[in-house]
């Protein structure tokens, strides 16, 4: 998705792929202000995103560099979020803004994350399980030794009353 914004005016234009992918058609923004108002409707996160546009077209000019990508949440018309990079051109007064979308990628990153601590949850059980099946075995061999211990003593004991010697 691109969007052209003549810098002077504030006037944008926006593709087909832009309003696939956003929903807001040419008339829906017919200005960066109103862009700036519906993709980030809350006015923190609006002004966040904006100091960081603003500052990276700043850096842009300063060093006659393309405008450096970074990411958005972006609010749909249909009030859906989608996270984008979101990078530019500088072509004489005007911007041409670009939009990756990478929303299925960050969701599939998320998924990925869950799946990983999930996966590390159940080790770090079965690693608890293994411990106490050592720890119960641990202790019924003491167990044992100390009914054997107790069996031969009780067999020394009769001998010694017998006067023989213990098999």
């Amino acid at each position: 998705p691109f969007v052209l914004v003549n810098q002077p005016s504030e006037q944008s234009a926006v593709n087909v792929r832009f309003q696939q992918t956003f929903g807001y058609t040419q008339q829906d923004l017919p200005t960066a202000a109103q862009w700036w108002t519906r993709a980030y409707p809350d006015p923190s996160y609006r002004a966040s995103a904006r100091a960081l546009w603003d500052a990276a077209v700043q850096r842009a000019l300063a060093v006659g560099t393309d405008i450096e990508a970074h990411e958005y949440r972006i609010t749909c018309k249909s009030g859906a979020e989608r996270t984008c990079l979101v990078s530019g051109l500088i072509i004489g007064r005007d911007l041409l803004v670009s939009f990756v979308d990478i929303t299925d990628r960050k969701r599939a990153e998320a998924a990925m994350r869950q799946q990983q601590a999930t996966a590390l949850e159940a080790q770090r059980q079965a690693r608890l399980a293994a411990l106490n099946l050592m720890e119960d075995a641990v202790a019924e061999r003491r167990r044992a030794e100390r009914r054997e211990a107790r069996v031969t003593e009780m067999e020394e004991r009769r001998a010694e009353r017998r006067g023989t010697k213990p098999t």
